[in-house]
């Protein structure tokens, strides 16, 4: 509203009627300005809205992925024999008062074998501090094995009672890496007993080849979810 047009309103219509409609404007004005904000705020939320609650057919994709990946530790367990084959995935876990942030894994498949009693359930939201000889592990050697617990009761006790807890005697992980190289989880299998039916050598051989797939299948979940 230009000065030259305010001031012959003044002139034709007075000064009380033209700063009533001063005010009506602004008011007017506020109140859409405001609507905008709000509409953005609603889009912005209905984003995340969308993000929490996938479209059927990303739910279907990303359900097929999920029966990939079991079919894939499926064919891992049948080939070694293995009681306890899974899949641990990295992610964040809130921050410190600091504003430090906390780095977790969870089990986000399992496959068990006849009388094994599955883990998942109670491997979820780990802190990788508590395991960091195994991720340590699995970054330098590119796996972390265990051919008997007792190798470790004394220099991993806190390993040592994960395994024992599981009531596994032996232990195999390599690690998962998205596309640029980066680990972003690992892979394992687990023997109730003292594993005396394949090698080191031919368990770890196999577990890096269907590491690479399941990888793969992993980065395509990643690409849909985003």
């Amino acid at each position: 509203m230009e000065f030259t047009n305010v001031l012959k309103a003044i002139g034709d219509y007075g000064l009380p009627l033209v700063c009533s409609g001063i005010l009506v404007f602004l008011y007017i004005k506020m109140v859409l300005d405001r609507n905008k904000i709000i509409n953005g705020l609603f889009e912005k939320f209905s984003q995340k809205i969308d993000k929490l609650h996938p479209s059927t057919e990303e739910s279907y994709h990303v359900d097929r992925i999920n029966e990939s990946i079991r079919e894939l530790l499926q064919k891992i367990q049948n080939k070694l024999n293995s009681d306890r084959t899974y899949l641990f995935l990295f992610h964040n876990g809130g921050k410190s008062l600091s504003g430090l942030s906390f780095q977790k894994m969870s089990c986000i498949n399992e496959v068990v074998g006849r009388g094994i009693a599955p883990c998942a359930n109670t491997s979820q939201a780990l802190y990788r501090t508590n395991y960091a000889d195994i991720v340590n592990s699995l970054k330098t050697n590119k796996q972390y094995v265990v051919e008997s617990l007792k190798d470790i009761e004394e220099s991993s006790p806190y390993i040592y009672c994960f395994f024992k807890d599981r009531h596994a005697e032996s232990a195999y992980l390599v690690p998962v890496e998205d596309s640029d190289g980066y680990m972003i989880g690992f892979i394992g299998i687990e023997y109730c007993s003292i594993n005396t039916i394949k090698s080191k050598e031919e368990i770890i051989e196999t577990l890096i080849t269907f590491s690479n797939r399941i990888s793969s299948l992993v980065d395509i979940k990643q690409t849909i979810t985003e």
